[in-house]
């Protein structure tokens, strides 16, 4: 879950970062005076621009396959996880065929285990 949410913030802020460098560049494009092609400082950010956009690019591909990946294992534990909840809410309703099933396990051992020690005590 912790590889998830980590893949999902980085994913975000590389759609950030790559939205910001498209209005970078238009901004440089809108107020750029004469030839855009003489303009060294427009052709400078756009050559970074692109290495930039290409790396965060292959991040992105590389985030979708390991998405789909977690997605599929996690699929794999759909039908467990739906077997679970039943049985807990079979469990958890059980107490109203019989108030005996309202403790635990645990509950009728710790009691089980008192009345052996008193019973050992008295003896």
């Amino acid at each position: 879950m912790l590889i998830l949410c980590r893949l999902m913030y980085e994913t975000s802020a590389d759609k950030a970062k790559k939205k910001a460098l498209e209005d970078k560049i238009l901004e440089l494009l809108a107020t750029s005076e004469g030839k855009i092609l003489e303009n060294e400082i427009l052709i400078k950010s756009l050559t970074e621009s692109k290495s930039t956009s290409e790396e965060i690019e292959t991040r992105l591909k590389h985030a979708k396959i390991t998405e789909d990946k977690i997605n599929a294992n996690r699929a794999n534990y759909e039908p467990v996880a739906i077997r679970a909840s039943h049985l807990y809410l079979t469990i958890l309703q059980l107490s109203n065929l019989d108030p005996m099933y309202q403790y635990s396990l645990e509950w009728y051992i710790s009691n089980h285990n008192l009345l052996v020690f008193f019973l050992i005590i008295s003896l």
